[in-house]
């Protein structure tokens, strides 16, 4: 899919370089070693983003079934693809209706639904045992906790990295555990962050605006876990060598390639703005948070290195690689 992406937005040649970049992504090649829900994410992220942005123009039944049931099945391993894709089919919606495209407006609202009824069994599950409605998991209070208490350090650790923040400094909220439903629990965590972020709203955008940094960067050595498998001092030094290297292929891509399709500028702005947003105001410092959706930047990857070796074959009075 990634292939697909880069050929939808970009040519064919820089769609078969992206697919040989993704073939030696340093990450995937992690993950898939780890018995982990990342390895999944990781597969089906790429594949429902290509099922729902080509859903408009080719609304046949397994591409509906596959951007329906994927996005709701991929959404229990991973919550955050719902907003993802649910914000990327609304607008799709609204453009097929406005648009008058009927068959495009069935096809992504059949998909939609289909989504929610992947969810429902587990839907009804949660209700079953928290007694309200809850969609997936109730952990976003714990997760908001960890980035915004007293001793934050922005990631899920305490300085050192060999302990995790609940641990070394545990809520006032945990004297709850095993007294109240995980979920009451999960919403006492909630407020006692929130009330701290209140009293000093300061700190809480000082927190955010560094996590978010460090989400795009990478974050201090010493904030990062060092226990256990420890990948992200393990492997730093790559990580960090590889993305300067996306990065800076991609700012080659954005000076000299032209037009950008405006539908990939504005999924990178949407993607951008997301995740700044849910990892600013939880924790950052594990390399799966980014990894999740950086094949949505190899397609500007790929295309900024054929870019660089135009210009290398130019000054040696080679052959252009794109001719």
């Amino acid at each position: 899919p990634g292939g697909g992406l880069a050929q939808r937005w970009f040519d064919d040649k820089t769609a078969t370089l992206c697919r040989w970049i993704t073939c030696l992504m340093p990450l995937y090649a992690w993950y898939v070693t780890r018995y982990h829900h990342t390895a999944f994410v990781f597969t089906f992220h790429p594949w429902l983003l290509y099922a729902w942005l080509t859903l408009p123009e080719k609304h046949n039944s397994p591409r509906i079934l596959w951007a329906g049931l994927g996005t709701g099945l991929a959404g229990l391993f991973q919550p955050v693809l719902l907003p993802i894709m649910g914000g990327i089919s609304f607008v799709l919606l609204i453009g097929a209706l406005v648009g008058e495209k009927w068959g495009a407006f069935t096809a992504i609202l059949s998909a939609g639904i289909l989504t929610l009824l992947a969810l429902t069994p587990w839907t009804i599950r949660n209700y079953q045992v928290h007694g309200r409605l809850l969609l997936i998991k109730d952990s976003f209070g714990k997760e908001f906790w960890m980035g915004n208490n007293p001793h934050a350090t922005g990631t899920g650790y305490a300085e050192g990295g060999d302990i995790e923040i609940t641990n070394k400094y545990p809520p006032k909220s945990l004297a709850l555990q095993g007294k109240v439903p995980e979920i009451v629990l999960m919403e006492a965590l909630q407020k006692e962050a929130w009330a701290y972020c209140k009293a000093e709203p300061d700190k809480f955008v000082e927190r955010t605006a560094k996590k978010i940094l460090w989400f795009w960067t990478a974050t201090p050595t010493r904030f990062e876990r060092s226990t256990g498998d420890s990948e992200a001092l393990r492997f730093r030094l790559l990580q960090i060598s590889y993305w300067s290297l996306f990065l800076f292929l991609m700012l080659v891509a954005a000076i000299r390639f032209r037009p950008w399709k405006q539908e990939y500028i504005l999924i990178l702005g949407f993607y951008f703005v997301l995740y700044s947003i849910i990892y600013g105001i939880t924790h950052v410092g594990q390399a799966r948070f980014r990894g999740e959706i950086e094949y949505i930047f190899l397609p500007a990857v790929a295309s900024g290195a054929l870019i660089l070796w135009q210009w290398l074959n130019i000054s040696k009075g080679r052959p252009n690689l794109r001719d």
